[in-house]
């Protein structure tokens, strides 16, 4: 017996061009979610991180006699 197969390449490709976009579909959604989920977590450090910041320079200013304009 023999067994080959006449498999064009492009039918190949096709298969792998659907089973691709099939992939994408189920997963993409999910990465994109994530990525917001990271993107949020770190804008919360950053804002958390200024407050800090202005914290300390104005600890700082009261310290050391140094008056600001405005309030903070």
């Amino acid at each position: 017996m023999d067994n080959k197969f006449d498999i064009k390449s492009t039918t190949i490709e096709k298969g792998l061009e659907i089973a691709k976009d099939f992939v994408d579909k189920l997963i993409m959604p999910s990465i994109e979610e994530t990525g917001l989920l990271v993107k949020d977590h770190i804008t919360m450090w950053r804002f958390k991180n200024q407050v800090k910041m202005l914290n300390k320079a104005k600890d700082y200013c009261e310290k050391h006699n140094i008056k600001s304009k405005k309030k903070l």
